[in-house]
């Protein structure tokens, strides 16, 4: 019975035939629709701005010219001291007992380390914690720069026969550590805030 149907309805596949092909064009306008959709979102989105090389410097000099603020000089020159003062070499104790005394009191070879130009000398002799004896001597110099203060410690002591041990200077502070056969000695100098430079010696007995 079946084959009298379909003999006697010859359209059938040629309807399915067509129902397929209707799929087919309806799936294509879809997928075409959803192209068409995405490039016009796609080509409305806005194009990146471009920065100018001028910008660009800009930035870059503001972030080359920016600064740390400045400590205040007395906290700078802490920081100078604990800095040099903790690459030293040597140690000195706590004085426990201290005499002053007069230039004429000091051995020959220390008096050299007085500088007649100085103002305010003081001089003590000195005893430390544990036994060792000394000198402390003290005095400021005016009208004078760091590097000079250097310098002249650099060469008393070694036309004295001392030998270098340690040498720093910074831009406020600054010493300097030298050792004979007789004495260790350590040189300290300090520029105040009235660009006065203070200048602390002190001395230990090693015979």
């Amino acid at each position: 019975m079946d084959e009298i149907n379909n003999f006697n309805n010859p359209q059938a596949p040629e309807e399915n035939k067509s129902h397929r092909a209707a799929y087919v064009v309806l799936a294509l306008l879809v997928v075409i629709g959803g192209a068409v959709a995405y490039f016009n979102w796609f080509y409305k989105q806005p194009a990146p701005v471009a920065v100018k090389p001028e910008t660009t410097n800009q930035i870059a000099n503001t972030k080359s010219t920016t600064t740390p603020p400045s400590l205040p000089p007395a906290q700078q020159l802490d920081l100078e001291k604990r800095a040099l003062l903790a690459t030293g070499i040597i140690k000195f104790n706590p004085i426990v007992q201290a005499s002053p005394i007069t230039t004429d009191q000091l051995p020959t070879v220390l008096k050299k380390f007085v500088d007649q130009s100085g103002s305010g000398l003081s001089i003590e002799q000195v005893q430390y914690e544990g036994g060792l004896t000394g000198y402390e001597i003290g005095y400021v110099l005016k009208d004078i720069k760091m590097q000079d203060v250097q310098r002249r410690f650099q060469i008393v002591f070694l036309n004295n026969k001392f030998e270098m041990l340690k040498d720093s200077r910074a831009e406020k502070f600054g010493f300097a550590e030298y050792e004979s056969t007789e004495y260790k000695v350590r040189v300290s100098y300090a520029l105040n805030e009235d660009n006065i430079v203070k200048i602390s010696i002190n001395i230990i007995n090693i015979q």
